[in-house]
């Protein structure tokens, strides 16, 4: 079941606090849903001149990508991800500093990850990296001081795609695209080890995973071939086994108290280029339907279909692909909380999705 929250539309859901709270943004805006229902404007972020007025029309902010990509609560302000850059929210005073800037070639990082010890959030590289240069992964201390963690050698991969924190301690890191750039690495704690697990196959290009008793569950984020829910067993890529299959590639994705809930993208097809790839409505040959799917993978791997939700009319390159994104920090609720994308009747509306056992 998926119902519309009391919030206006355009709402992006971000993170829940440690206290219960919801931040969410509106353009520049960062908001908090404090737990009594009640919302209050907290801070705002640089304002380039002129693009706030524009981005009011929501076809406008949907072609210049005005919107707060993620976030995440680190020591009780918020990283945010915005407009090339990671600035840290404090969001009793409003203040707000930047911490990260994306090098020449690399743009806003696509996933901010939580961390315990001594940073309190890492990220990485991300953008079209055309030069292949090298690719940094970086944390915030929490002194809100950045620092640079390890780096994969120039040519090695294109950008980072994720993380997800191992039982054993340390980290699986996901990165893509193409080739031997796509793979699943492992890293130690601090990153002084980053050692490749499964590479140089479309099977192992992911953004979201989940390491879980029975092994690391991923969906595949691949637009050129076809997708699955893969569970990993005992780092054993000789071992891969398919959960199951999916209607298109997969960027997003949260725990849950149901387990791990992912979200299908409808994308385009990689292989248009040039101008006319932004007005095109072809779909990728690993996107099968024109719709987002709701995947949850059970505690137990076991994985069954949520729902459906259908991709609206417009070019998915030029107005963003069809998706639902989920707020960070939902990993102890029942009621998902998401927010709609270029999706037919629910653009830019933010969702709770009740996820039954």
């Amino acid at each position: 079941m998926i119902e519309k929250m009391r919030l206006p539309r355009g709402a992006k859901p971000l993170a829940f606090l440690a206290n219960g709270a919801l931040v969410f943004s509106m353009g520049e805006k960062i908001c908090v849903l404090d737990v009594d229902g009640r919302w209050t404007v907290r801070a705002l972020l640089e304002n380039p001149s002129g693009k706030s007025y524009l981005c009011k029309s929501r076809l406008a902010s949907r072609a210049l990508r005005w919107e707060v990509r993620c976030a995440v609560e680190v020591d009780g302000g918020l990283l945010v991800s915005w407009r090339g850059a990671l600035l840290r929210c404090d969001l009793r005073t409003g203040n707000v500093r930047s911490v990260f800037s994306a090098r020449e070639g690399f743009s806003t990082p696509l996933t901010i990850q939580s961390a315990d010890g001594e940073v309190g959030a890492v990220w990485g590289d991300y953008g079209q990296n055309p030069e292949k240069k090298a690719v940094g992964i970086y944390g915030i201390a929490h002194d809100g001081g950045l620092r640079p963690l390890c780096e994969f050698p120039a040519g090695a991969v294109r950008h980072v795609h994720g993380f997800a924190p191992r039982l054993a301690g340390g980290w699986y890191v996901f990165t893509g695209d193409m080739e031997k750039a796509a793979g699943v690495y492992v890293a130690s704690a601090d990153f002084s080890s980053v050692e490749p697990l499964a590479v140089g196959d479309q099977r192992f290009r992911a953004v979201r995973g989940y390491d879980t008793p029975e092994g690391l569950v991923y969906a595949t984020d691949s637009s050129i071939i076809k997708n699955h829910v893969y569970l990993l067993p005992n780092e054993d890529p000789g071992s891969l086994r398919v959960l199951a299959d999916t209607n298109g590639p997969c960027i997003y994705g949260t725990p849950c108290e149901a387990g791990y809930l992912f979200s299908t993208t409808v994308e385009p097809d990689e292989r248009v280029r040039g101008v006319s790839s932004y007005l095109s409505t072809k779909l990728g040959p690993g996107v099968l339907t024109r719709e987002t799917q709701l995947l949850l993978v059970t505690n137990a791997a076991e994985v069954r279909e949520v729902l459906r939700l259908k991709k609206d009319a417009y070019p998915m390159k030029l107005m963003q692909y069809g998706s639902v994104q989920f707020a960070s920090g939902q990993e102890s609720r029942s009621g998902v909380v998401g927010f709609c994308r270029s999706l037919s009747d629910l653009d830019a509306i933010p969702v709770e999705i009740e996820v039954a056992q």
